[in-house]
């Protein structure tokens, strides 16, 4: 069977990105976690909490939009000038365009509002994690059943 590729994208310091890789790592086995990071110390302390790959810069994103699975990261990865500029217009655009499941962490930072209830930074990237886990879950089913 096929691995499941889930690209974890961040900027800036990687600390939120790194909390997700962390997680899904001790979580589910046989998922390659692609870090990308828009900085190199973003895409260090990513791979530090356990990505098998790491990756930085605008061209490495763009290529593994496409070939992820699920993709994971703060909401502000999906809006263009994310994370405080460094998301290019063309990593939101990729993001966003790329056949895999997107599972964002809710930040205002990005002066993005989502209207839910208001939960813990840590809250929000465990109900990512569990997401992740349900998505997972389909995608082994639907890949077994291609077999």
């Amino acid at each position: 069977m096929k691995n499941i590729n889930i690209l974890v994208i961040d900027g800036q310091g990687g600390g939120i990105g790194k909390s997700l890789v962390l997680g899904i790592s001790q979580k589910f086995n046989n998922i390659n976690i692609i870090a990308a990071g828009t900085t190199d110390i973003a895409c260090e302390n990513m791979k530090k909490a356990g990505a098998n790959i790491s990756v930085w810069g605008e061209e490495n994103i763009i290529k593994l939009t496409k070939e992820a699975d699920i993709i994971t990261g703060v909401m502000g990865v999906m809006v263009p000038f994310g994370i405080r500029g460094e998301i290019t217009p063309a990593i939101s655009e990729a993001v966003f365009k790329s056949n895999a499941v997107k599972i964002m962490v809710p930040m205002n930072k990005c002066h993005i509002r989502i209207a839910a209830k208001s939960e813990t930074l840590k809250n929000h990237i465990d109900m990512a994690i569990n997401m992740i886990g349900e998505e997972i879950e389909k995608i082994q089913k639907n890949y077994k059943e291609q077999s």
